[in-house]
């Protein structure tokens, strides 16, 4: 190998050399100093983002872990609850723990919180000592720079005992609110008044204005939130159930849609008489198909002469059918509703045969042919809802009550059943009314709500309005139904007590009530396909999620979850992804979703008739046009490995 000197390399590439030693001149070192300013410029923004994108990161983070902490406390504290209390006066907080009867009785405590506002205290037997009772008080306090959620467990109050555990659940909590500048008179906050700014108490409630547990919903410093909640299983709390009566998981929020609704139709010849008959034949039906598929057990109820179930046969008083897993049942009752020929306009008021049989005409029983065939027992039908037949005073409770009675008439009663035994009684029309008062009343303390429309000529009419009134509450319905524009203004329809209106606007009237207590929700079933045949589990957990949070389907606990979904103002329908996790042993196979009872168009989201889709991410699950005037109903359908 030869050794080359440097002069002996080529001469351009001396050249080269040479240039690089001279250094730079004035003009390359003024174009690198800008562009070496420029290129800082750049690297310190860029930093600047990547370091606020990091804070971002560490809120969401910090707030994630609060989030596990809450949901990890809470509900179990709630699922065990016998009482409790979200009064954040110290001195109106002692006197309730200190006021409750037996076997609980004073739980006060001795312990003194110093700057520290009540939330939520919850009351909890001693599952280790059969008899005690224990406290647990979530309080609201600024720890250093940080306001909190803190858990105090409070074992053997006001005594000598008394032992206290104390865990933080939530550290990013907001600060209180600053006094509004433009009110004089306005105060700073202060510890015993109401954190509502940093943790909202919410009673749950069903279709009607029943507690059956808590909801609560934590605020963070960054504008997020977080609800969860739960029932006071040991309260003996009601929680909604599926058909069968099995308890949905009460560690998740339930829907506002489920529970039993019975809907009262007049058969009375005065319906025909005003050409109702079909206007409320098909009111009645489209109810049922507006509720199909939904957590609903529905009983259907005829009055005219007396009350009567319609559904198959005669039917039981007391008994409701699945409007998601009995289609044959509801099927009856639809059937037993149409099957009642159209007599509009042309109804003789003394002309009925005797033994015609169940549901020919309109009025169910056979009766003399001396009675007037527009009878109307109000009482019958509201009594037959919550009461069992039986003759005397002491009528018992029906074993399942309405959470929800649907109340449809056209005019006054004639009639009362507060006969010896209960057959029908002529009276008039001031006494008639009363014995339906009577009968609200029971059914209203019996936990129902109780709402009333008042359809044909009668619904102008002051005295007729003001009896029905009477019976079902002063709250009148704002909404409209526009049959030509095909529009429902469902007003206050969750809250009402009467709604008025003609025959042709029922259909529309009794679809306001179904979206107040169903519209914008979807409910989930499992179903397993095994080749030859679409099976329900019978156990197994299949969890979904979707925008509005996670929900477990516990096939030992429910038969199905519903997701409720809001709405912006001025919006009336949205897509919504629900992606199941992976059960091992299954694969997704597709769905199967409808709504009123008809099946839902497959497309893509760009076709304007499309209903329903895979997930665009290919995830399992379904993605569905939810509207807020209808519930949607999806079998979720897996195969085994």
């Amino acid at each position: 190998m030869k050794l080359r000197s440097p002069d002996s390399r080529a001469p351009e590439a001396r050249e080269a050399q040479q240039q690089a030693d001279r250094g730079f001149t004035l003009l390359e070192l003024l174009i690198s100093t800008t562009l070496s300013g420029v290129l800082i410029v750049a690297i310190a923004t860029a930093f600047t983002v990547m370091l606020s994108s990091q804070g971002n990161a560490g809120d969401r983070l910090a707030i994630s872990k609060d989030v596990t902490f809450v949901q990890t406390w809470l509900p179990l504290d709630l699922s065990s609850a016998l009482e409790t209390t979200d009064l954040s006066d110290e001195t109106e907080l002692d006197a309730e723990l200190a006021s409750y009867a037996a076997p609980i009785g004073d739980m006060s405590y001795n312990h003194t919180f110093v700057d520290s506002t009540n939330v939520l205290t919850i009351v909890r037997p001693d599952l280790e000592r059969y008899g005690d009772y224990f406290l647990v008080t979530y309080r609201y306090e600024q720890r250093g720079e940080d306001w909190r959620l803190i858990r105090y467990e409070i074992r053997n109050p006001g005594t000598a005992s008394e032992t206290i555990s104390v865990v933080g659940v939530a550290h990013e909590l907001p600060a209180p609110p600053e006094p509004d500048p433009s009110d004089p008179s306005a105060v700073p906050w202060q510890h015993g008044d109401p954190a509502t700014h940093a943790v909202e108490v919410t009673s749950r409630n069903q279709v009607i204005l029943r507690p059956i547990g808590e909801d609560v919903t934590v605020n963070f410093e960054n504008g997020d939130s977080f609800t969860t909640g739960g029932a006071g299983l040991s309260a003996e709390n009601e929680l909604p159930t599926n058909y069968s009566g099995q308890l949905i998981d009460p560690s998740a929020p339930p829907s506002r849609c489920g529970g039993r609704v019975a809907i009262l139709l007049d058969t009375s010849g005065s319906v025909p008489i005003q050409n109702g008959g079909e206007d409320l034949k098909d009111a009645a039906v489209g109810f049922l198909d507006n509720f199909t598929g939904t957590p609903v057990s529905m009983q259907v109820i005829g009055f005219d002469y007396d009350a009567y179930v319609m559904t198959s046969g005669d039917g039981n008083l007391g008994t409701y059918f699945s409007m998601l897993n009995e289609p044959a049942k509801v099927q009856a009752a639809k059937d037993r509703i149409t099957g009642i020929p159209n007599q509009d306009g042309s109804w003789s008021k003394h002309s009925r045969p005797n033994g015609t049989g169940a549901g020919a005409y309109w009025w169910e029983y056979a009766l003399p042919t001396t009675t007037n065939s527009a009878a109307t027992n109000w009482e019958a039908g509201i009594w037959d809802t919550t009461m069992q037949a039986v003759a005397g005073g002491n009528a018992p409770l029906h074993p399942l009550q309405p959470d929800l009675i649907v109340f449809v008439t056209d005019g006054e009663p004639n009639l009362s059943r507060r006969d010896s035994d209960l057959s029908p009684v002529n009276e008039s029309t001031s006494s008639a009314v009363r014995e339906g008062q009577e009968a609200a009343e029971i059914a209203r303390s019996a936990g129902a709500r109780l709402v009333g429309i008042l359809v044909g000529n009668k619904a102008d009419d002051t005295g007729p309005v003001n009896n029905i009134e009477s019976v079902v509450g002063e709250n009148r319905w704002d909404g409209t139904v526009d049959n030509a524009g095909n529009i429902i203004d469902i007003g206050n329809a969750a809250s009402a007590d009467l709604f008025l209106g003609n025959f042709d606007q029922l259909g529309g009237v009794l679809r306001s009530i179904m979206i107040a207590e169903c519209g914008g929700t979807v409910t989930l079933q499992k179903k397993i396909d095994t080749g030859s045949s679409v099976i329900t589990p019978t156990s197994g957990v299949w969890q979904y999620t979707t925008s509005v949070g996670t929900r477990e389907l516990d096939r030992d606990k429910t038969s199905s979850i519903t997701f409720d979904y809001s709405f912006e103002d001025g919006e009336v329908e949205q897509w919504v992804q629900i992606t199941e996790s992976v059960v091992p042993g299954y694969t997704w196979q597709g769905a199967d979703c409808r709504a009123d009872g008809n099946p839902l168009t497959v497309g893509p989201e760009s076709d304007p008739a499309s209903e329903v889709r895979p997930n665009d991410d290919g995830s399992p699950g379904v993605t569905v046009k939810v509207k807020a005037d209808r519930a949607i109903s999806c079998r979720m359908i897996s195969t085994p490995n």
